[in-house]
């Protein structure tokens, strides 16, 4: 839980497969952004049910992530 408050122009919410790509994306482009989840913990059964071939190519252009 955030006890302060914190300035920034980006807010990603929810720490999801999609969010958490996010923030991958905002840091390898050296952007200042704030990630916030509501479970404090990964859930037992994650939502996502698959990953395409775009979402492949996406993450192929990060480096280390494939």
């Amino acid at each position: 839980m955030m006890k302060e408050p914190v300035k920034t122009k980006i807010a990603i919410v929810g720490c999801g497969p999609v969010g958490m790509f996010g923030a991958l994306l905002f840091e390898h482009f050296g952007l200042d952004f704030v990630a916030v989840e509501k479970y404090p913990s990964p859930r037992a059964h994650p939502s996502a049910h698959w990953i395409n071939a775009s979402t492949k190519a996406l993450f192929r252009q990060i480096p280390g992530l494939a």
